[in-house]
């Protein structure tokens, strides 16, 4: 399993906007983008958006959670 820190930043229906933060472990063969779409939901669940209100994806940022260490 590998760590990483995201954050992300979803917009829907008019000027609505929320930014969340966290960690997530991930399997080493996982893709980005399985990732992403894990970390899609938990913004959506974090904001209470229900599946079926589109949301766009205005800012998305996934690194090693590592903090520089080897």
């Amino acid at each position: 399993m590998s760590e990483f820190h995201f954050v992300i930043t979803i917009q829907w229906a008019g000027q609505n906007q929320s930014t969340t933060d966290g960690v997530i472990e991930a399997h080493k063969d996982s893709t980005r983008q399985q990732i992403f779409h894990e970390v899609l939901k938990t913004a959506r669940q974090s904001s209470r958006l229900p599946n079926n209100v589109p949301a766009a994806v205005v800012f998305f940022s996934l690194d090693p959670n590592s903090g520089g260490r080897s």
